[in-house]
């Protein structure tokens, strides 16, 4: 149903505008809802693909150069951050096609080295 006739539908509610609103929220919600399944989501081209691991990499790295007894805790927590929460999360969800083969294999292998 389109919010337009929702909002012709109803009567005026003087006392209880809220009403009107959350039904018109939830109404809109699940017409974009309906359209998201309806439409096939757009994938990820391989140029965002390599960047996300790019970026991903660069942010882990950048703590390795310089004196190990500064930068220790903060690659492992980099680690933690990147590695094993962002991407090992979305790798989970299966809700974006961002993780690619390379960059699974990375997850890997920075794991295994920490």
């Amino acid at each position: 149903m389109e919010v337009k006739k929702v909002i012709e539908a109803f009567p005026p509610l003087e006392p209880r505008p809220q009403l009107k609103k959350a039904v018109l929220l939830r109404t809109m919600r699940a017409e974009i809802t309906a359209d998201r399944v309806h439409r096939q989501q757009p994938r990820a081209p391989d140029s965002v693909k390599n960047a996300y691991y790019a970026v991903a990499l660069d942010c882990t790295a950048k703590y390795l150069a310089g004196y190990p007894d500064t930068y220790c805790a903060q690659y492992l927590d980099a680690v933690d951050r990147i590695w094993r929460g962002r991407i090992q999360d979305v790798e989970r969800s299966k809700a974006s096609d961002l993780i690619s083969e390379q960059l699974k294999n990375r997850r890997l292998q920075v794991e295994a080295a920490v």
